[in-house]
């Protein structure tokens, strides 16, 4: 008999989400990750391959190379995950944006929540 793997929408109890944050070198990205992972705050972490950001920092127009962080985390968890991130991150003001997983695979909820 098949395992049953459907998509579900987020519980409003303990939501599943997406967050994102950038830093500015890959040995950055992967400790702040590991650690994060490790310390089960957070389900999964991805780090891709480099990217140029634009912005402004105090009055000044920045282009940096950074490596983006994507991770797979339970509402439950983001407060303490976005304090222990301030820790590691090298950044005065890391950023830090998280989405509601709006759908999800059950098999893959049942294993986040697992953690």
């Amino acid at each position: 008999m098949e395992k049953e793997n459907r998509l579900i929408g987020a519980s409003c109890k303990n939501a599943e989400l997406i967050g994102f944050t950038a830093a500015p070198d890959l040995e950055s990205a992967r400790k702040i990750s590991e650690i994060l992972v490790k310390e089960r705050l957070a389900a999964c972490a991805q780090v891709g391959g480099q990217i140029e950001s634009f912005y402004e920092w105090n009055g000044e127009f920045c282009r940096t190379a950074e490596i983006p962080i994507t991770f797979k985390l339970l509402s439950s968890d983001e407060a303490a995950l976005f304090e222990r991130l301030k820790t590691l991150h090298p950044y005065e003001c890391p950023e830090w944006v998280s989405l509601r997983a709006e759908n999800i695979s059950s098999a893959y909820a049942k294993w986040m929540r697992g953690k």
